[in-house]
């Protein structure tokens, strides 16, 4: 536009906007519509039951389940932090019912981050990240 803008434009408004973005893989606008993606095609993060976890200080963690299994962990802190996994339910082993095995990185706001199977257990999210991992399905021997 030709006109005075009222607010002022911000310094980085060249490299934030939608144009710039659909040319950057890792840019938050590819970001987002993988996340829409995701939460289209996988009817658990949809309308699947959550379930907290406990994870470390710090970590918010929840499991949804709807056919599939995902474990959502959002580290709130500035720092490099062990997911910090307590108790049951990440498909590492008999006590969950799970039949053992990694998880899978589905998405992650670290675009450094590999994609691929990952221990839950041994999973260190980097500083303010937020991970979705695909769980192992339980077996199913009713253990929850």
């Amino acid at each position: 536009t030709a006109g005075q803008p009222w607010l002022p434009v911000a310094a980085e408004a060249e490299y934030v906007c939608v144009e710039a973005q659909q040319r950057e893989p890792t840019s938050t606008l590819a970001f987002t519509r993988q996340l829409l993606r995701l939460r289209r095609d996988e009817p658990a993060l949809r309308a699947g039951a959550q379930h907290l976890r406990d994870a470390a200080p710090g970590v918010f963690c929840f499991e949804r389940e709807l056919g599939q299994r995902f474990l959502v962990a959002l580290n709130f802190t500035a720092e490099s932090t062990p997911l910090g996994l307590t108790g049951d339910g990440d498909g590492d082993g008999k006590e969950d019912g799970g039949p053992g095995g990694p998880a899978v990185v589905e998405l992650s706001t670290d675009p450094g981050r590999p994609a691929g199977h990952v221990g839950p257990r041994a999973l260190v999210l980097e500083p303010d990240e937020g991970v979705i991992l695909r769980l192992p399905a339980y077996r199913d021997t009713g253990a929850r």
